[in-house]
């Protein structure tokens, strides 16, 4: 899986419209759409470019024939994460605002370094940014696989992600009684979020099991997660939690089938 690379042309910062497009979840076709539309809309103001925001270029693709994309700078990238909701729009601000912000950084610290004297010195000067570069480049790659990861949630599969992604934030917070931290912190962010008393509905779901003949083993085994699953919109607002709740630990979830 690609990591969010970025591209240095002209003393210029870009990523490639392709790995923002799978990183968003969008079609490359569909997310070309939208930036054509941008730059047509900034066209309309003879202060702006679009070329400040989105340079066209071309790959070569299936068939080896050149093939449309886009180089984003990061206002470019502050467009579309503008006109995405939800966790997705989030995630993807946060990781392309890091990786530029690493970037800058990164070069600071390399300008500070020395200066080269001689052309030997330039020569050592070139191979070590590469490998720098490739370091810089294999870090984000982590970061963003897990991520993908943690976006990955289906609500098809709610129950057995969300558990073992809590697993994975309690591990990483020493294990033992931190299981039962992060669900007591899961559900209180639910029911602040869903408006909801899990507590209350526990009861009154109980009440109509037993109204309906359930046995007293069928009752005792009701779960809040039981509960949860009674109402779609629920399952909804406890994956964003989860999610949420992944990303505020800095949890790798790479390890998990998720």
């Amino acid at each position: 899986m690609q990591a969010l690379q970025i591209i240095e042309q002209n003393d210029t910062h870009y990523v490639d419209s392709r790995e923002v497009a799978e990183m968003v979840g969008k079609e490359h076709k569909n997310l070309i759409r939208d930036v054509e539309n941008y730059r047509s809309v900034i066209l309309q103001s003879s202060k702006l470019s679009p070329d400040d925001y989105f340079i066209e270029s071309t790959y070569l693709g299936a068939n080896n024939r050149q093939t449309k994309h886009y180089l984003l700078t990061k206002k470019g990238c502050d467009i579309v994460a503008n006109k995405m909701t939800g966790s997705k729009g989030i995630l993807f601000t946060a990781t392309y605002v890091d990786a530029f912000h690493k970037m800058d950084e990164h070069i600071k610290q390399q300008a500070k370094l020395y200066v080269p004297q001689t052309p030997m010195q330039a020569l050592e000067m070139m191979f070590k940014a590469q490998k720098d570069q490739e370091q810089f480049n294999q870090q984000m790659q982590q970061e963003i696989t897990g991520i993908r990861h943690i976006v990955g949630i289906e609500t098809k599969n709610w129950r057995n992600d969300t558990n073992k992604m809590l697993s994975a934030i309690a591990q990483h917070l020493g294990g033992g009684a931190m299981h039962q931290k992060v669900k007591s912190e899961a559900y209180k962010a639910l029911e602040e979020k869903g408006r909801c008393n899990l507590k209350i509905r526990m009861q009154n779901r109980k009440g109509k099991m037993l109204a309906n003949g359930a046995t007293k083993t069928q009752i005792n085994k009701l779960s809040k997660l039981d509960v949860i699953t009674d109402e779609p919109r629920l399952i909804e607002i406890y994956i964003s939690v989860i999610k949420n709740m992944a990303i505020k630990y800095g949890v790798d979830v790479s390890q998990f089938e998720i």
